[in-house]
């Protein structure tokens, strides 16, 4: 998606803007995901190139999005569900690729966080807390805020939902694929 390393530290720095937590998990996410990766030697170029190191961030934001900040439970969710992106993506992704000739891509990221938040919500526990949800209000919409609402709809593929953030997104994706970003902004 994003193989660069420029672009990688922009989308880090846009969330750490988003969210120091945040940030900081989804640092860990990708670590996490890149040290198993090459702790079972898996290909380098695939490495290199953040393969796996992309599951790994995603989960990162997303559980501590989801999460109570600062609570390192989570920061040890995040550890362990990132490694399993890696160990998912190396087994069950082969096997997905070869069945339905089509890359998994980002499916270990959605089945393990699914998995994971399904299993938080369901079983009685104290121990990982839920955020709360933001509220939201209806307001006439106005065209800066359709205007703004590009960058920002952008960045939520990372879970950030703030304009600065969500234009680093954009412009880390800019330098990597420009193709891809205009794809990315139509979509959004």
């Amino acid at each position: 998606f994003v193989n660069n390393p420029l672009s990688g530290l922009l989308i880090l720095l846009a969330l750490s803007i988003q969210s120091p937590w945040v940030g900081l998990m989804s640092l860990l996410g990708v670590l996490s995901s890149t040290i198993t990766a090459i702790a079972l030697k898996l290909d380098r170029n695939n490495v290199r190139n953040g393969i796996y190191g992309y599951n790994g961030i995603l989960v990162g934001a997303a559980l501590a999005t989801f999460g109570s900040e600062v609570n390192f439970a989570w920061a040890i969710a995040i550890t362990i569900c990132s490694a399993l992106t890696t160990v998912m993506l190396r087994t069950f992704g082969v096997w997905w690729a070869s069945t339905f000739n089509s890359p998994p891509l980002t499916l270990p990221f959605n089945l393990i966080t699914l998995l994971f938040l399904g299993l938080v919500t369901l079983i009685p526990q104290s121990i990982f807390e839920l955020a709360t949800a933001a509220s939201s209000t209806n307001v006439p919409l106005e065209t800066s805020q359709l205007l703004a609402s590009l960058p920002i709809n952008f960045g939520q593929v990372f879970l950030a939902d703030n304009l600065i953030a969500g234009s680093l997104i954009l412009v880390a994706v800019v330098i990597c694929t420009p193709l891809g970003a205009a794809v990315g902004l139509v979509g959004s």
